[in-house]
């Protein structure tokens, strides 16, 4: 079976040509950080947009989608810590 390309599915990965990025939630201080990015590839994009929603009671839960975020994040491969 062959990937399909059109979705970015290739084995390429175990060659090491990915991109990873961690990310933390702290709890006690209602931050969210996300680390350097590590690693790139052909065609990655310069960034993403990351629209962040805290769950509570009537907000963030259901099928419906949220209409505002509670934070937009502007990724770019750097570290960024988002407070809430």
């Amino acid at each position: 079976m062959q990937p399909d390309r059109r979705l970015g599915h290739t084995s390429r990965y175990a060659q090491a040509v990915r991109s990873f990025t961690q990310s933390r939630w702290e709890d006690a201080s209602w931050t969210f950080t996300m680390g350097a990015r590590q690693g790139s590839f052909p065609g990655m994009p310069s960034g993403h947009t990351f629209n962040v929603v805290t769950v509570s009671n009537g907000h963030g839960v259901g099928a419906e989608p949220v209409v505002a975020p509670d934070k937009v994040i502007f990724y770019t491969g750097t570290k960024v810590t988002a407070s809430f």
